[in-house]
């Protein structure tokens, strides 16, 4: 079986055990230069409030953010859901391990850019503003870290 039979397309994906987020209601960013933020998590409840409210304070703010919980057992997806409004795509399907997941992530990402953020980090409320200003500056690199 080929792995890219579960995905339906880059917006979404198949056989997810639950899923949302902005795209599920066909809404999207056209701005440019677009961000793709990953987050994968698993039973994180205990930093994932963190983590999103990091992202979310960016000043900076045309990024698509797509959450991959490989199936937390703890209030991971509940806390989640509360940000749902703020989230471009998130769903829960098991993965083979943190790899594995970021993989999915990058197939379901639409950004000029692709960064990640783990559920147990956060960014500084400038960093996006820092990071853009890098690449108008340096528009000839392929990769910032």
């Amino acid at each position: 079986m080929n792995d890219n039979q579960d995905f339906e397309s880059i917006l979404t994906l198949k056989d997810t055990l639950a899923d949302g987020g902005l795209r599920t209601k066909n809404q999207f960013s056209k701005e440019k230069p677009l961000i793709s933020v990953i987050t994968v998590v698993l039973n994180g409840e205990k930093h994932i409030r963190d983590c999103l409210e990091s992202l979310h304070s960016q000043k900076y703010q045309n990024y698509e953010h797509i959450i991959i919980d490989g199936g937390s057992t703890d209030k991971t997806l509940d806390i989640v859901k509360n940000y749902e409004d703020k989230i471009d795509y998130w769903c829960q399907k098991k993965d083979k391990g943190i790899y594995d997941a970021f993989n999915v992530g990058m197939t379901l990402c639409r950004g000029d850019y692709i960064g990640f953020l783990n559920s147990d980090d956060i960014f500084t409320p400038d960093a996006f503003s820092h990071l853009t200003d890098y690449i108008r500056k340096h528009n000839d690199k392929d990769f910032i870290f």
